[in-house]
């Protein structure tokens, strides 16, 4: 028997349905034996799922979540109290992580917008229900604010309890500043949805919403990263031109509208009634006027979107295919088979793409600037590896059919090698220019570069060659999860290689270090390898 009850087919019980979701989407896994021991054993496969978190995973982070309190307490027991009104660097540096919070906020409400809409599959019997279109508009959006503001109220929890125990009371203001950013968010998350379903049709939507989230995610970044690349003498005068303007319409004064979520933040009860009033109201209009887009949104996605195939289409396709011929190079058919498919999923596509928005910044500096950094280096080395791994984990631990490979005619070994090429290949074609820039510019770097990305790449093949586990490529973001040694080893083969790098180009200490870390991870990736 629950603690709650709720009438059934109420908003609040509807919610409560919601947030279980949420719970189960976070913590979601899925145990299962291998083909190959079900075949060993002769048993029939199975397959458990574990939905929600488990008990051992929510005592792990009760235990760090409680240690972060003490860390925080312990690093903000010296901070005086003080008046966001009267410290200007304060209210800068405020403003600017709100901003930053409220751009990762509308990323992760865009990708659950879009959840919302087509990937449930359970608004079809929502809606045909007697609950009202309203009523489930409401409580799918309300599920998503609670879920994203939940989220980072747990994350800055520590400072913010810490503060508010050391006398900085004002700091519990915090959490309903957060809700509101997460209902300004979700709001104009759902807006931009509903409006690219109207416009470009579900489908293209679904593409359109993924790739603009994982942009929105990085905004920032690139921001910063685009304004170091600009003329000195031109960023300061736009510099110079904006605080012009801002000081003559005293933009920039301490009651000025731009610092109300920062004087929110620190407890003035005026700016956090205004903040969480606005974000009330952008939800309640959000709801009141664009539910029925919802529903048509819905109906669109569990439709056909596709017209029907004419004779001139099917002729069209009948001449495609036929000129289409099969070809008996395993390796080009094994390359082309793993693109097409990482170019069909957008979404998958748009989460790896992301960490390429990184290493574009770095690519300017080296031929842009002519800078050679050390620190250039080591960051495209751990960039490197980590795209590397992301593409192994997707191309040769996700194979959505195993068993279609083993039964081929072909030596597994073969197929195996042809997959880590499709992996392997298209990061040394990003990093092609780099590479030969710096070979033909400053050969210490270009070989250090080369050498260490190479050995970062074959640890990572060996570590999910002993202990990659057959998966599928929906689970990329929690690929940790159930997994969590071979992601862990991934990230410190990684690091140690930054480190080797930093060590060949600037103090042999690092290299030292990472050495040690090199090893430590290639002989207990052997330890613990699967036994086939």
């Amino acid at each position: 028997m629950r603690l709650l009850q709720f009438q059934p087919g109420s908003a609040l019980w509807l919610f409560v349905h919601e947030w279980r979701m949420f719970f189960y989407e976070m913590g979601e896994s899925s145990k299962s034996k291998s083909a190959s021991d079900a075949h060993a054993t002769g048993k029939t496969q199975k397959r458990k799922i574990a939905r929600g978190i488990s008990l051992k995973v929510g005592l792990f982070f009760a235990a760090l979540w409680l240690a972060a309190h003490y860390l925080a307490w312990r690093v903000l027991a010296d901070v005086p109290v003080f008046d966001v009104a009267t410290m200007a660097p304060v209210r800068w540096i405020t403003t600017f992580v709100l901003i930053l919070i409220a751009t990762f906020m509308l990323s992760s409400a865009l990708n659950r917008s879009v959840k919302a809409l087509s990937e449930r599959g359970d608004l079809d019997l929502l809606l045909s229900s007697p609950l009202p279109t309203k009523t489930i508009f409401s409580v799918r959006l309300a599920a998503i604010v609670v879920g994203i503001s939940a989220l980072y109220a747990c994350f800055f929890s520590p400072v913010i309890n810490a503060g508010a125990a050391l006398g900085h009371i004002g700091w519990l203001a915090a959490y309903p500043v957060l809700l509101s950013i997460a209902m300004l968010s979700a709001s104009a998350a759902m807006l931009l949805t509903l409006s690219l379903v109207k416009l470009i049709g579900i489908q293209r939507t679904h593409t359109v919403a993924h790739l603009l989230s994982a942009l929105t995610g990085a905004v920032m970044f690139l921001m910063s990263q685009s304004m170091s690349h600009i003329n000195p003498q031109l960023r300061e005068k736009w510099m110079s031109t904006a605080f012009i303007f801002l000081d003559q319409h005293r933009l920039l004064a301490p009651d000025s509208w731009l610092w109300l979520p920062a004087r929110a933040v620190y407890g003035d009860v005026v700016s956090t009634a205004g903040l969480f009033g606005l974000g009330v109201i952008c939800c309640w209009l959000t709801t009141r006027f664009t539910h029925h887009f919802f529903v048509r949104g819905v109906q669109q996605a569990g439709g056909t979107s596709q017209s029907p195939t004419t004779t001139t289409a099917l002729r069209r396709q009948v001449s495609t295919d036929h000129q289409r011929r099969f070809t008996s190079n395993i390796w080009l058919v094994v390359l082309k088979k793993e693109w097409r498919l990482l170019f069909r999923d957008i979404e998958l596509l748009a989460q790896i793409g992301l960490q390429l928005l990184y290493m574009f910044p770095l690519f300017f500096v080296i031929f842009k600037q002519g800078v050679m950094l050390s620190g250039v280096v080591s960051g495209l080395t751990y960039l490197s590896i980590s795209l590397a791994g992301s593409l192994i984990w997707v191309i040769v631990s996700a194979e959505d059919a195993p068993d279609l490979l083993h039964s081929a005619p072909v030596m597994a070994a073969q197929i195996g090698y042809a997959k880590l090429v499709a992996a392997i290949a298209p990061v040394y074609v990003l990093m092609s220019p780099v590479l030969v820039w710096l070979w033909l510019h400053d050969v210490k770097m270009g070989a250090t570069l080369t050498l260490c990305s190479l050995g970062g790449v074959t640890g990572t093949v060996l570590v999910y060659r002993w202990l990659g586990k057959s998966t599928t490529r929906d689970r990329f973001k929690r690929r940790g999860q159930g997994n969590v040694i071979p992601t862990l080893l991934e990230t410190v083969n990684a690091l140690s290689w930054t480190a080797v790098s930093a060590g060949l180009l600037v103090s042999d200490h690092f290299t030292k270090f990472g050495i040690a870390g090199v090893a430590g991870v290639i002989i207990l990736a052997w330890a613990l390898r699967n036994r086939r």
